[in-house]
């Protein structure tokens, strides 16, 4: 019956084990072959799965994983049976394994056995998915995890693209155009003096956020705002409307010069994290918010609130699992205030900065950081979206701001500009590796899409675009400055995955995001598990035809492209429609 196909094996039978096994053991009486009966097992367990093998899913997720639970080359190597420098090739993307099931299908069986004890359960299910039920046996957590190795499903790199691509397309002043705050918000009764709340249940907990945000409004103090808040997402709910108006609210307290001081919960799910912050990105490139995260982990059961301004407190506690019995405090009394005010500056003496905001405010700053980093020994990592300025010629680069009519007094300020930035990368290339990865676009995708000169380190927020003749050249005079610096390698990344961005990483110490168009803007993140996401971050594929004329009409990138920015266009009218008939 398994022979004709009438039935099926299950994947971690007994059955299945002893079929692997007699194969094995014919295979040696037959030929004189000596087979691995777990290979021939893994084999069957694969077929049987029907996993469906994604390479670059694969090498994204691999990274991921060998972050997440801290396993080196040289486990991995060892219980693989491999060369170390196999392994650093697959890694590296420099080598792609003949028998990749094979492969998958031995990562998860070793991990399975060897990682999934104590915190590293934790690890393993936040990052794939696998029910810690599953985790506790082998078999089954050896079988998901080759699923999630092979398979299309998003890995931690992608959550990273996605925070990236929100930053990428984030225009401010199209933001601030669509909070309408005079409509949007009514108008709610303020906090009268020493007056105290008690709320019950998060529905009344929603209610006392918005008036919480309108006392601030109303309040002649301009004094920060500070908020932590561990509470479950889900104590929330699904309600657009309440939504809306929190974060019109928030943003009114930015244009009117409030800096908001907040803790961020990175222990939430990844993609729980990264959603929160991507929604969060907006705000955050105002350089009006910091953000910050605690060290240690907070319980999951007793969770808490704390709000606190010049002028008001909204502080609460609950059980995690019953959000009907969440209670709150929302006061303006003087008692009050001296108590909770005093919790909060106890609460961020423990904070860590989540990652550091630089606008042109701070440019004098960013520069001292980046001189003293240019001196510390490690490898660097560098994505851009166009080719880095200091690798072409200074006369290109004349020719170039010449044709954009740009003025002498900034041609000589970008000029300048240029040769430091040149000097800095040689200072780090004199001891340590640099790996530039440059976008390799065709024509067709240009016409829609042009280069700019790379800035963002000078925070000049127009963009001077380069002619496709212009992009070559560059490409060109990158290519030959990588192939003259010994510590310098370059990789083509199919496609411009993002605009307007750098991001240089520097292992184990930082991620520097920079965007270059306005708001001009340099994100640097520390955080462990942040930077690891980053560290371990595969540019996204998008499939593209290399040569135009190969197949008729427009490539699938630029198609999606297209798209994306259409989506870009109609969806936020579409969404502000929605809102005003619910209001109306």
């Amino acid at each position: 019956r398994y022979r004709s196909g009438e039935r099926v094996p299950q994947e971690n039978s007994e059955q299945l084990r002893l079929i692997a096994e007699g194969i094995a053991l014919l295979e040696a009486q037959k030929n004189g072959k000596h087979l691995d009966p777990d290979a021939v097992y893994r084999e069957f367990v694969l077929s049987i799965t029907g996993i469906t093998v994604s390479y670059s899913t694969f090498l994204s997720n691999l990274h991921a994983l060998l972050a997440v639970l801290q396993i080196t080359n040289n486990q991995l190597s060892q219980a693989m049976q491999f060369d170390p420098s196999y392994i650093s090739r697959i890694l590296s993307g420099q080598r792609r394994p003949a028998e990749l099931p094979t492969l998958i299908a031995g990562i998860s069986e070793y991990v399975a056995i060897r990682h999934t004890s104590g915190s590293k359960a934790l690890a393993l299910s936040d990052l794939t998915g696998i029910s810690l039920r599953d985790i506790r046996f082998s078999a089954r957590c050896s079988e998901a995890l080759a699923q999630w190795l092979g398979s299309n499903k998003e890995s931690r790199s992608a959550h990273v693209a996605d925070f990236l691509k929100s930053m990428d397309n984030f225009d401010l002043a199209t933001f601030i155009r669509s909070l309408r705050f005079d409509t949007d918000n009514p108008q709610r009764r303020p906090l009268s003096e020493n007056e105290q709340r008690i709320l019950t249940g998060t529905s009344a907990l929603r209610e006392a956020e918005l008036d919480f945000l309108c006392s601030c409004l109303n309040s002649p103090s301009k004094e920060d705002l500070w908020f932590y808040n561990d509470m479950p997402i889900e104590f929330w709910g699904n309600d657009p409307e309440f939504l809306h108006a929190y974060m019109s609210l928030i943003a009114e307290l930015l244009k009117k010069g409030f800096h908001l001081h907040i803790i961020h919960n990175v222990y939430r799910p990844f993609k729980e994290m990264m959603l929160g912050l991507e929604g969060w990105v907006p705000l955050h490139m105002t350089g009006r918010i910091s953000p910050y995260y605690l060290q240690n982990k907070q319980s999951d059961t007793f969770c808490h609130l704390l709000w606190v301004s010049e002028n008001a407190i909204l502080a609460g506690e609950a059980i995690s699992g019953y959000p009907d019995e969440a209670r709150f405090r929302l006061s303006s009394s003087s008692e009050d205030l001296a108590y909770y005010k005093l919790r909060s500056k106890r609460l961020f003496s423990y904070a860590h900065p989540l990652f550091e905001i630089y606008r042109s405010e701070q440019a004098k700053l960013l520069r001292t950081r980046l001189l003293a980093d240019i001196q510390i020994p490690g490898a660097r990592r560098v994505i851009y979206s166009s080719p880095p300025l200091f690798a072409g010629s200074e006369d290109l680069l004349v020719r170039i701001l010449k044709r954009n009519r740009i003025p002498s007094r900034t041609r000589k300020a970008i000029l300048q500009h240029r040769q430091q930035y040149l000097e800095m990368t040689e200072t780090v290339l004199s001891h340590s590796e640099i790996c530039m990865e440059i976008p390799e676009i065709s024509e067709e995708e240009y016409r829609l899409y042009p280069v700019s000169l790379e800035l963002s380190g000078m925070f000049y927020e127009d963009n001077i675009i380069l002619t496709y003749e212009e992009y070559l050249e560059e490409f060109d005079q990158t290519t030959a400055f990588a192939a003259s610096h010994p510590n310098c390698t370059l990789k083509m990344n199919p496609h411009a995955a993002f605009r307007n961005l750098k991001i240089m990483i520097r292992e184990g110490a930082g991620v520097l995001v920079s965007r270059n168009t306005a708001p001009s803007i340099h994100c640097l993140i520390k955080q462990p598990n942040l930077r690891n996401a980053f560290e371990n971050f595969v540019v996204p594929v998008v499939d593209t035809y290399k040569d135009p004329a190969a197949r008729p009409g427009l490539s699938i990138s630029v198609i999606r492209v297209f798209l994306d920015e259409l989506a870009a266009l109609i969806v936020p009218a579409l969404i502000q429609g929605i809102t005003d008939l619910v209001v109306a």
